[in-house]
C-alpha cells in the first residue's frame, strides 16, 4: 500500500515537473501570441496588401525568386552536354512557376485586378506545363522544337507580368525582369 502511494505522489511530481519548465510556459505564451494575431488579422487577413505599393513589392518579390532560380537553372542547361543533363534543370524551373503561382494567389487582390493576376496564372502554368514538357524529350530535333515552345511559352508569361505591373501603375519594368525567361 505504501508502495502504491509512493508512485501514485511519483506520477503527480512528473506532472508538476512537467509545468515548471520554463519552456512549456514559453510555448503557451507563443501559442496565445499566434492566437491573437490570428484574431486580429482575421478581419482583413494578413495577406491583404493596402496599396499598389504594397501588391508591387509582393509581385517583384515573387518574381526575383523565380528570375534567380530560372538564371541559374538556365546557366546550366547551357552547359549540359546531354539531355540527362538538363532534365532536373528544366523541372525546377517549371516548380518555380507553379510556386510562384501559388504565391499569387495567397494574395487577397482587389477584383479590379484579378483579371491580370489570372492571366499571369495561367501564363505561368503554361510556361511550367512548356518546360515539363521539354524535360521529357529523347531526341535532339524534340529538344529544338520543344525549346522553341518553351520560349514561346516565356514570352507569354513575361507579357502577362508586364500587364500586371502596369496594372499596379508601375513602369511594367520589375527587379531582373531582364533576367526572366
Amino acid at each position: 500500500m505504501a508502495e502504491t502511494n509512493r508512485q501514485e505522489r511519483g506520477a503527480g511530481n512528473d506532472a508538476l515537473r512537467v509545468l515548471s519548465w520554463p519552456a512549456t510556459y514559453l510555448g503557451g505564451a507563443v501559442i496565445a501570441i499566434t492566437a491573437g494575431l490570428l484574431l486580429i488579422t482575421g478581419t482583413r487577413g494578413a495577406a491583404c496588401p493596402d496599396n499598389p505599393t504594397e501588391f508591387a513589392s509582393r509581385v517583384n518579390e515573387l518574381n526575383k525568386t523565380f528570375a534567380d532560380v530560372y538564371a541559374g537553372n538556365m546557366q546550366t542547361i547551357e552547359a549540359c552536354q546531354s539531355l540527362d543533363c538538363e532534365r532536373p534543370e528544366k523541372l525546377e524551373i517549371a516548380s518555380a512557376l507553379r510556386s510562384n503561382s501559388v504565391g499569387l494567389q495567397k494574395i487577397c487582390w482587389p477584383r479590379k485586378r484579378t483579371a491580370a493576376v489570372d492571366a499571369l496564372v495561367n501564363a505561368n502554368a503554361g510556361m511550367a506545363n512548356a518546360y515539363t514538357n521539354w524535360s521529357e524529350v529523347t531526341s535532339p530535333e524534340d529538344d529544338q522544337l520543344l525549346a522553341r515552345a518553351a520560349a514561346s511559352a516565356g514570352q507569354r508569361q513575361r507579357s502577362a507580368l508586364t500587364a500586371l505591373t502596369a496594372s499596379l501603375a508601375l513602369s511594367g519594368r520589375t527587379p531582373n525582369s531582364d533576367r526572366t525567361p
